[in-house]
């Protein structure tokens, strides 16, 4: 695979998922679909309704991360530090909720304009990064080039991506595979480069926002860069052990010195306000519906759409394609990487459900303020995205048995899972929907084993680059076969409502007689919004 093929079929790939947002004028944001200070989005939006809102916390955007990012551009363009949000009741730290993101180099466009345009490209820009140092540790492991990419494509356009595309904490797990590179090569050179890459890496994720996510991140990593150190110091000896230990040691206290100005006054805020995520409710014990994982062999089965299976949306598993999961289940698992990334995979899988010794880890110290269902997903994705490739570069190799002993137990499990659902299709009027998304995921594995058929028993003598080449084509059919894709018209956010300047003009003829708007209904309801 040339370098020049592989940039133009990267390039495609992204103009692809993202057409509407670059040719359409559509975006990706929710300000006008979610209530705000208006009960139906912004002012005088004349745009595309949706009607299906096509992420899981639409809300979140609108209400925390636009107008938040928005008073540190001021701070910025008024020659202060992003410290203190005056706008909320008598003002409240900024800075110190950690989520605002104030000092995140990664920010930097959106301290300099806040337009919706900004917000798309800064949102795609991400998902490319999240591409690029998957198409990295993939290589870094030993990959083809097409085994890369294939690794790169399911992480990046894995459900949890799509479903979460507007969410801060995004800005740290699309880091998620920079960490584990970072890692890899550590181990393999001792360089300024590489203990610099990894702290920027953790720099960048404590800064980024989501104190979960940068927990995870960091607990994650180190617990592969340990496993990785103690199997390679077997051959290398103690000193090399001594020696790679410090150097990582050297990493975590430089990223944690590089966002020192972000978390110091966070530990400060932490003891001294409430939050949601305390030892009482014990957040890092939840756990899904079993019925939840449903949506990983029939992917968006009951969301987005109508929810005629009584899932709520935030229980419902995040997809990565079913042949992506095929192509995950014939790597061999005694190969490194492929024994870490599987095991993080069922882990997370057993944490999922809250299965009784592994859900202990929910009552640890730190460990218990995460709520593992949502943000150890991207950790499965990851883990699918390396043995996916790492399964599609020995597919040549692999028994047909195989293919149809995964074949079988996807078939058995769909059929369990319709059997169990089938009195709610019908009562719902759902059993038309319900078999089109079966058959997207069925149709893409019966031309999979097709061609696969085709190629091993030599009819028409296929050749492996065309085959190999289509096999990526169809992983890439599949995500963009589940991609909720109906998007709302890019807009100006910002735009007043009338009675604004009429409030203007009353402050400026009583300027000694201060007023405050509260809402107290749907119509001007208070939130980060205000701003």
């Amino acid at each position: 695979m040339k370098k020049q093929t592989l940039f133009l079929s990267i390039a495609i790939v992204f103009v692809v998922f993202f057409g509407s947002i670059f040719f359409q004028g559509r975006t990706l944001s929710t300000t006008a679909i979610t209530p705000g200070t208006l009960a139906k989005g912004v002012f005088d939006y004349q745009g595309r309704v949706m009607k299906t809102l096509p992420l899981k916390d639409p809300g979140a955007f609108s209400w925390h991360h636009y107008p938040l990012m928005k008073v540190n551009q001021k701070a910025y363009q008024n020659g202060e530090l992003p410290l203190w949000n005056p706008y909320m009741g008598s003002g409240q730290p900024l800075a110190a909720d950690q989520q605002s993101g104030g000092f995140s180099p990664l920010n930097l466009p959106l301290f300099i304009s806040s337009s919706l345009l900004t917000w798309d490209l800064f949102m795609i820009f991400r998902l490319a990064l999240a591409f690029a140092f998957t198409f990295l540790l993939a290589r870094r492991f030993g990959f083809s080039q097409k085994g890369s990419f294939l690794s790169a494509i399911v992480f990046t356009f894995s459900g949890y991506f799509w479903f979460f595309i507007t969410m801060n904490h995004l800005s740290i797990e699309v880091l998620i595979p920079a960490a584990f590179y970072f890692s890899e090569r550590l181990l393999e050179e001792e360089n300024m480069v590489n203990i610099g890459g990894l702290a920027a890496i953790y720099g960048l994720a404590l800064l980024g926002g989501m104190p979960e996510s940068s927990f995870l991140l960091i607990v994650v990593s180190s617990l592969y860069f340990v496993i990785r150190l103690t199997t390679k110091s077997r051959k290398e000896g103690g000193k090399f052990a001594l020696k790679r230990g410090g150097y990582f040691a050297t990493s975590l206290v430089i990223g944690f010195a590089l966002s020192a100005i972000l978390l110091l006054p966070f530990f400060e805020y932490l003891q001294n306000a409430w939050h949601a995520h305390v030892s009482g409710q014990m957040a890092g014990s939840r756990a899904i519906l079993k019925r939840g994982l449903s949506e990983l062999l029939i992917p968006n089965l009951s969301w987005p759409g109508p929810n005629w299976a009584d899932i709520k949306r935030h229980y419902v598993f995040h997809y990565v394609g079913v042949l992506s999961l095929l192509l995950a289940f014939t790597a061999n698992k005694r190969k490194w990487p492929n024994v870490f990334f599987t095991g993080l995979a069922l882990f997370y899988l057993l944490k999922l459900v809250g299965f009784p010794v592994i859900n202990l880890i929910g009552k640890l110290p730190f460990f218990e303020s995460i709520y593992y269902p949502k943000y150890l997903a991207p950790y499965f994705a990851i883990s699918i995205a390396v043995l996916a490739g790492s399964g599609f570069d020995t597919l040549k190799e692999v028994n047909l048995k195989k293919i149809g002993l995964f074949v079988g137990l996807w078939l058995t499990g769909v059929a369990f899972i319709l059997f169990y659902y089938w009195a709610s299709m019908v009562a719902k009027g759902a059993s038309v929907a319900v078999a089109i998304r079966v058959a997207k995921p069925a149709a893409i594995i019966f031309l999979f084993v097709a061609l696969l058929v085709l190629f091993k028993k030599g009819i028409f003598k296929l050749k492996w680059s065309l085959v190999s080449t289509v096999i990526i084509f169809l992983v890439v059919a599949e995500l963009f076969a589940y991609l909720p894709n109906d998007r709302s018209t890019r807009h100006n956010p910002q735009k007043q409502a009338s009675y604004i300047n009429f409030l203007k003009k009353k402050m400026k003829k009583q300027p000694k007689d201060p007023f405050r708007v509260i809402g107290l209904d749907r119509v001007l309801f208070p939130n980060m919004a205000s701003v």
